[in-house]
């Protein structure tokens, strides 16, 4: 589920991978319910799907992940309450249009 947080200079960072269940990818409606969610963080969210990232506050940069359904997308919380942030981001995730891949 979680990688371990680690701290970096400066900046705590805590990964997990979640992967999109929604038979239409991370659509319109998928990318916006991240975005309800990480707008009021208390650390700042990426997204990357393949080479491609996005902050998680910008829903044209989540839509132009264009991760199809079933594909594992990595997220990361970074900032000083990273480590709080992260769990809650996951039990808010939608369980229709996603899952948390162990």
């Amino acid at each position: 589920m979680n990688n371990p947080a680690y701290q970096t200079q400066d900046t705590v960072e805590a990964r997990a991978r979640i992967r999109v269940i929604y038979d239409h990818g991370l659509a319109m409606r998928v990318s916006h319910s991240i975005v309800k969610i990480v707008q009021h963080a208390p650390a700042s969210f990426r997204f990357q799907f393949e080479e491609r990232i996005a902050d998680g506050d910008s829903m044209l940069e989540l839509l132009a992940l264009a991760a199809p359904c079933g594909s594992i997308i990595e997220a990361t919380a970074a900032g000083a309450d990273a480590n709080e942030a992260m769990p809650h981001f996951l039990s808010q995730l939608p369980r229709d249009y996603f899952e948390v891949v162990e």
